[in-house]
C-alpha cells in the first residue's frame, strides 16, 4: 500500500514582494488538485531566527577553522 498525501509545504528561496508573488500564487492554484494557496508574510521574528541561525553556522565555521588551521582548541568571536 502506498502513502497518501494531504498537502505540501512550499518554501521560497528568498522573500518576494506581494505583487510579484501573485503570479506564483495563481500558478499554484492552476495545479490539478490544489484546493487553496495561502501566502505567509515574513515578520521580525523570521528575520531574527534567520540571523541567529546564520550566526550559529558562522561560529561553527570559526571553531572548525581555528582548530584545523591554527591548532586552537576553541576560537571564539567576541560579540
Amino acid at each position: 500500500m502506498t502513502d497518501r498525501y494531504k498537502g505540501f509545504l512550499v518554501t521560497l528561496d528568498k522573500e518576494i514582494r506581494s505583487d510579484d508573488a501573485e503570479h506564483i500564487i495563481n500558478a499554484l492554484k492552476m495545479v490539478r488538485g490544489v484546493q487553496s494557496v495561502k501566502p505567509y508574510v515574513s515578520d521580525m521574528q523570521d528575520m531574527m531566527l534567520y540571523q541567529k541561525a546564520l550566526c550559529d553556522v558562522g561560529q561553527k565555521l570559526m571553531d572548525f577553522a581555528g582548530k584545523e588551521c591554527f591548532g586552537l582548541d576553541k576560537y571564539k568571536v567576541e560579540k
